[in-house]
């Protein structure tokens, strides 16, 4: 009995080797899959991209309001129709706009991961009946705004103004104000005079103390103090605002501040930026004399001043009022680093400066872009296209039925193929490592291929062979070109024999991860070898099942392949795109 259990138990550990059992929690993280296009967790099995990321054009509808949306051609990214955000996907774009639409003024993208985890000093926290909801201005929070100037200016306070409301809230008593509340909000004035109470922040208003004005920041412009109401009403109508706010406005601040005026004296020196106004713009001629400043030579000489005295070097500007007959003042430039520039900007760069006489003083990797993007006509063949609808193109998951099947067939032809030779150019020409560095390292042969490298090299051919397949048989892709009818009746006999295996009865094919032999090495190309006879490797013969079906599936992918690779230019295929490796290589590439 003893014996009998052993040698049940031998068969059940293989069993349970085998099996298929539910995978744990663990098993799931791994597998987690990131967008190809935005870079976020799809969430989808066998999926690549979001379903959002894709969608050219798209329609969202509230309960008063009804949006279109439409991806940007230069940037492939969705706008949102209220402000400035934008995103890959169309589905977080919905989400982004249902609460940009519910507030006031629109809302900003989330922060950005590279940002600090505090509020920005520009955020605008916004508490109303029932709602609470933080605000950004566009103009300052904007994660697309590119930076095209040496010096770049935002107006904002310092960080303390985001802790106003805590230390404000927290000298309220119950039954109302206290004195204590209003040396508070005294002693909460930020470095650069910037003041915002509960009040102020509620009405999306806030104190300048060193030029003693009112500023609304969704207008970017200083208002009357003793009319709050009435600019409500009259600018921001979708706002309610309370009867008795002008009275709560003078007791909270006008006693505090009681010289706030809407008609500030013109600054005759530079000051620093003012946070609430548009942000300040650069280029401008600034008059010695009277110190107002002007967008061109030609207005600068129409202002009427008694000594013109233009100063030579260009400054920065901002307006109490946002209109065009508002004068401007200068302000303080402060310059702030410019953001690392990905390869294909750096790339741009080059190219928009690129001049022949000098294309030796370009570095290495700029010639071999430009050799391809240019001279091979790459950037021609990918013009007006959308590269979310390409990328599908070539790739190919195993859990496809007829693709998945496909990529078994192709690791247990390579490697038997790798198997049924010993001669040592066979491996040479699988393997992938340069005969230089043979030479170098003096390796004369070649052992065999791991299975996860053979693996990769399936993948690859399949994946070449699929792209081909969606090429033959539809005539709607995004991307045609002509085939010759040698690999297009070849492919279809390949794809066909699949499909009929596929029907009938499973066939076995060679699982290179149940092979412990092919774990004997741990490099996954090669390596020196003393003895021939340690290249011997065990490997699982091939069920004998579908045995005459699996022989034709080999016969047609050597068809193929030798197809493929023996193809030569001819009237109809020109150019350097005459094989269908080329495509590929171009749309795998993006």
């Amino acid at each position: 009995m003893k014996r009998g259990a052993d040698d049940d138990g031998g068969k059940s550990q293989r069993a349970v080797a085998n099996d298929k059992r539910p995978k744990t929690q663990q098993d799931r993280e791994v597998q987690k899959t990131m967008c190809l296009i935005c870079g976020g967790e799809v969430t989808q099995l066998g999926k690549q991209v979001h379903g959002g990321c894709v969608l050219e054009k798209g329609f969202f509808a509230l309960q008063r309001e009804a949006f279109s949306l439409h991806r940007d051609p230069d940037d492939k990214k969705v706008g949102c129709p209220k402000c400035e955000y934008k995103n890959y996907n169309m589905d977080q774009v919905k989400k982004h706009l249902r609460v940009c639409t519910n507030t006031r003024q629109p809302a900003t993208p989330p922060t950005a991961p590279s940002m600090p985890q505090l509020p920005t000093p520009a955020a605008n926290v916004t508490q109303r009946d029932g709602e609470g909801v933080v605000q950004h201005p566009p103009s300052l929070t904007d994660d697309n705004y590119e930076v095209s100037i040496e010096t770049t200016l935002h107006s904002h306070p310092d960080i303390k103004l985001l802790l106003q409301e805590i230390l404000h809230e927290s000298a309220h008593d119950e039954g109302g104000r206290s004195e204590s509340s209003k040396t508070r909000v005294k002693t909460t004035v930020c470095k650069d005079g910037s003041f915002q109470s509960h009040l102020l922040r509620e009405h999306d208003l806030v104190i300048n103390t060193t030029h003693r004005i009112l500023i609304c920041i969704p207008c970017k412009g200083i208002i009357n103090p003793f009319d709050i109401r009435g600019h409500l009403q009259h600018h921001h109508k979708a706002f309610k605002s309370r009867l008795t706010l002008q009275q709560e406005f003078d007791e909270e601040v006008l006693d505090e501040y009681f010289d706030l005026t809407d008609n500030p004296p013109h600054p005759a020196l530079a000051v620093d930026p003012i946070y609430g106004l548009a942000d300040p713009i650069p280029g401008h001629i600034q008059c010695g004399t009277c110190h107002h400043c002007y967008a061109s030579r030609k207005t600068f000489n129409l202002h009427q001043c008694p000594k013109p005295d233009p100063l030579p070097t260009p400054t920065h500007v901002q307006q109490f009022r946002n209109f065009s007959g508002s004068p401007w003042f200068a302000v303080i430039p402060r310059a702030v680093p410019h953001p690392q520039q990905t390869p294909w900007q750096l790339y741009q760069n080059t190219a928009s400066h690129d001049d022949p006489n000098e294309g030796s003083a370009n570095h290495e990797n700029y010639r071999i872009l430009h050799q391809f993007f240019h001279k091979e006509g790459w950037i021609e063949k990918l013009q007006r296209r959308q590269h979310e609808r390409l990328m599908p193109l070539v790739s190919c998951s195993t859990s496809d039925p007829t693709y998945g099947t496909l990529h078994k067939h192709i690791v247990t032809f390579l490697a038997e193929a790798q198997q049924s030779s010993q001669a040592y150019y066979l491996r040479r020409l699988i393997s992938s490592r340069p005969a230089e560095e043979h030479d170098e390292t003096k390796v004369r042969h070649h052992r065999p291929v791991n299975p996860s490298t053979l693996q990769n090299y399936a993948h690859v051919v399949a994946t070449l062979i699929a792209f081909i397949h969606r090429i033959v048989i539809s005539n709607q892709t995004e991307y045609q070109f002509k085939i010759p009818i040698e690999i297009t009746s070849s492919c279809k006999q390949l794809i066909s024999s699949l499909n009929v295996l596929v029907s009938g009865e499973d066939l076995e094919v060679l699982d290179l991860q149940d092979v412990e032999a092919f774990d004997t090495y741990d490099s996954d190309d090669d390596s020196d070898i003393d003895n021939e006879e340690d290249m011997n490797i065990s490997t699982v013969n091939q069920a004998t099942t579908n045995a005459q079906k699996s022989k034709r599936i080999n016969s047609n992918i050597i068809n193929l392949l030798y197809a493929l690779y023996t193809q030569i230019p001819s009237s109809q295929n020109r150019g350097n795109f005459f094989s269908p490796i080329n495509h590929y290589v171009l749309l795998s590439s993006l």
